[in-house]
């Protein structure tokens, strides 16, 4: 039946991916570990829009408007905001649409929602386990760990460990309120407004949509890196611009986003954090590739993804830019496949 792998957050008991090795290598899923692991350079808390209903002026949004809720002062607003559970999204959104003095508060609480979300494995131990995983690699794992990964094998613990928590609070934020605007949230709201004409509730359709549209910049001018923060190794994401082109295809700087053949950081990582005792890949390479695609150099290591300029003091020596060696197994893997 070939070897199934999944790659484990250790710390957040989370786990992305699920199938064999060969069949998901090249899924567009592993972007998402890019956000998970990036911090951004700036967050965009800059004032936001404000809704017009219809007849409205565009002067800014008066707190006499509020009536009763005039009376309390910004602090007790702003407490009210602060109050609401993460996952009840829904409920500041509603809240916030109130009015437009309360979506001015409002919208910097979305956006520290968003802020929170990116860069939530940062500083993590991954790795990617295969079901044919029985030990483990030197040094990942605490003593206590351990007896259950020698009572149980590395993938079993894993997995089992993981099995209820798979979509937790934080990876479910990701999905859904990171990096666009979630359609879900704009039906949920505007369905909860029907009362109002076609008109108007497409005015606020659109409104929700900019008001629940992530405001993260990742400055592209920048020299990101995924940084291995165990051995303190780092590859260039511009480093993906080696990997062959199609026929077409343009090379382009977009931060930690970059990606080549639809290959992106989060593709490079998983082809390093990998991990069984059983050399089975699905993967039409070598055996010798394979093998060091089995036993990663860097299974259940610490990573971010951040700038060279934000680089952390090396935990380890120096830092060592390995971007070239990794460029070229990347290589092997795509001319392998004929991808």
């Amino acid at each position: 039946m070939g070897q199934y792998w999944n790659l484990f957050n250790v710390e957040n008991r989370e786990r992305l991916g699920d199938g064999k090795l060969g069949e998901i290598f090249f899924e567009s899923c592993w972007h998402r570990l890019v956000k998970l692991l990036a911090q951004p350079t700036r967050s965009g808390f800059r004032r936001h829009t404000t809704w017009l209903a219809p007849g409205t002026s565009h002067a800014p949004p008066s707190k006499a408007e509020l009536g009763v809720l005039s009376k309390l002062p910004d602090e007790i607003l702003t407490a009210i905001f602060a109050s609401f559970k993460r996952h009840h999204i829904h409920d500041m959104i509603m809240f916030s649409l109130a009015h437009s003095y309360l979506a001015e508060i409002g919208y910097f609480f979305i956006q520290k929602i968003y802020q929170r979300k990116s860069g939530s494995w940062s500083n993590d131990r991954l790795i990617c386990a295969g079901d044919y995983a029985h030990t483990a690699p030197n040094g990942v794992f605490t003593e206590d760990e351990m007896k259950m990964v020698r009572e149980s094998g590395l993938y079993w613990y894993l997995h089992g460990e993981f099995k209820s928590r798979t979509m937790s609070v934080k990876t479910f934020y990701f999905n859904y309120y990171v990096g666009f605007p979630p359609p879900q949230i704009v039906r949920s709201v505007c369905s909860s407004m029907d009362v109002l004409h076609a008109k108007e509730n497409q005015k606020l359709c659109q409104y929700v949509y900019d008001l629940c549209t992530p405001r993260l910049e990742y400055d592209s001018t920048k020299d990101w890196v995924l940084a291995n923060l165990t051995k303190s190794e780092y590859i260039r994401a511009d480093a993906l611009n080696r990997l062959p082109m199609q026929p077409g295809e343009k090379k382009a700087r977009e931060g930690p986003f970059l990606t080549v053949r639809g290959i992106g950081l989060g593709h490079v990582l998983l082809s390093r954090v990998c991990y069984s005792d059983d050399p089975s890949v699905s993967m039409p390479v070598p055996w010798g590739l394979s093998y060091n695609i089995i036993r990663g150099p860097w299974a259940g290591h610490r990573f971010e993804i951040t700038t060279l300029d934000r680089l952390k003091p090396a935990e380890k020596g120096e830092w060592k830019d390995i971007s070239v060696e990794a460029m070229e197994d990347m290589r092997q893997i795509i001319e392998e496949f004929e991808f």
